[in-house]
């Protein structure tokens, strides 16, 4: 079966049209003509397996690795219009949700196309008694597809992790599920954490000579994914890394959210510190405020700020870099937004920060915005989707001024926008 690709659908399937019935594809490029297998028929919709490229684009390129439509997908199409792609996402996904067509005023390019992340779980398999590094098959409980090496982390993080295996099968580590790896590119350490399923093995190991910095070992619960670790212990150095981006210093543990791409998280806070036009008299929310890093930068120009986190190991990071920061001004609601936006939205807040997990604002944190009204909004968000969605309810009482995009997830269909709002007269 031979089908044409009229273009790329955000989150990242390439559609085409077969029989007058749209078609979803793995892969493919806008003009290309693929050769295709039905996986799925719906009623609306099919879903489809690129078998072969007849006539490939001028913007296909060979992939670095044989797994890339698992982590990193669009690894087949040229950097540049990648970039082109998620501004056509943009536009295309807030009229669809939205109903009106939102432009980017600039997008930044990732300054590493590859060896950017800072931090990644990988699943462990066993063939023959031989441990390998796999992804999980998206859509599948019990499928793995095994990883020699991955482009998107650093040749010494990938080196590290294949020692880490060597040394658990030394070490006869049955039980062990996932690796997890976090790296600090500005302190030039690296952090790995071993998780462990079974009771007796966790307590028997007190020692892992691996060449990280900091080694830990966790016991996780065995039938959850991702891994929920219920207890952890530090092997060696430290149970979190540091990383400084401009002049400032974030601790973050084993728990705690980060942006995964440091080197545009500078792009982004500097931006923050350049839009917020502070003159030391304003108050600051900061939904979702995590470790810190989006208003600790701009905390000293403000009067007073507030931040709402509930995961215990943010909080504890953000208490510790408070400190390491001299911010003197900030108060921590320790729970969850919904209990406490009320409450802070009430002193008059003249900035809200808001960086919500994927699935964006609830409910009840959209009632009480529009409820409250802050004088300004910024909007930081991973899904263009669930931003068109709670622009579409912020829009009766606020106008955008302007819309950064920034590619955090180079080689992803991904990519992280910064949406900066007024309250309307």
């Amino acid at each position: 079966m031979k089908v044409r690709i009229e273009k790329i659908v955000y989150p990242g399937k390439s559609l085409a049209y077969y029989n007058n019935k749209v078609v979803f594809l793995d892969e493919g490029l806008p003009q290309e003509e693929v050769e295709i297998k039905i996986l799925k028929e719906k009623k609306n919709f099919s879903e489809a397996q690129v078998l072969k490229i007849i006539s490939k684009s001028a913007y296909r390129k060979n992939p670095l690795c044989k797994h890339f439509k698992i982590c990193s997908k669009f690894q087949y199409i040229e950097y540049t219009q990648q970039l082109k792609i998620k501004e056509f996402f943009l536009k295309e996904t807030s009229q669809r949700i939205f109903k009106r067509e939102l432009n980017a005023s600039k997008i930044l390019a990732s300054p590493l196309e590859f060896r950017y992340r800072n931090k990644g779980i990988f699943s462990v398999i066993y063939e023959k008694n031989t441990p390998f590094l796999a992804y999980h098959i998206p859509n599948t409980f019990k499928e793995f597809i095994k990883i020699d090496e991955c482009y998107l982390f650093s040749e010494r993080a990938n080196k590290i992790l294949k020692e880490t295996l060597n040394k658990t099968q030394i070490y006869n580590l049955k039980s062990i599920k996932n690796i997890e790896v976090r790296e600090s590119f500005s302190q030039k350490n690296i952090l790995i954490n071993i998780y462990l399923k079974d009771k007796k093995e966790f307590d028997a190991i007190n020692k892992l000579n691996i060449n990280a910095e900091n080694v830990l070992l966790s016991l996780t619960h065995p039938k959850l994914n991702p891994p929920q670790i219920l207890e952890y212990k530090v092997l060696k150095g430290k149970d979190f890394i540091e990383e400084k981006i401009l002049n400032f210093y974030f601790r973050v543990s084993i728990s705690s959210f980060f942006q995964i791409n440091t080197f545009l998280l500078t792009e982004l806070l500097s931006d923050i510190i350049k839009y917020s036009e502070l003159t030391g008299k304003e108050k600051i929310a900061d939904f979702y405020c995590g470790v810190g890093a989006l208003s600790i930068p701009i905390s000293k120009k403000a009067y007073k700020i507030f931040g709402i986190e509930s995961e215990y190991s943010a909080i504890r990071d953000l208490k510790y870099n408070l400190i390491k920061n001299s911010v003197y001004n900030y108060t921590i609601a320790e729970g969850k937004v919904e209990d406490f936006c009320d409450y802070i939205l009430n002193k008059g807040i003249d900035l809200l920060i808001l960086d919500p997990p994927r699935t964006g604002l609830t409910n009840k944190v959209l009632k009480s915005i529009l409820k409250f009204l802050p004088k300004r909004i910024f909007y930081i968000a991973c899904d263009l989707a669930t931003l068109s969605r709670d622009l579409k309810v912020l829009d009766s009482h606020y106008k955008i001024k302007d819309i950064f995009l920034y590619d955090f997830f180079a080689q992803t269909p991904y990519v992280e926008s910064f949406v900066i709002l007024e309250r309307k007269v």
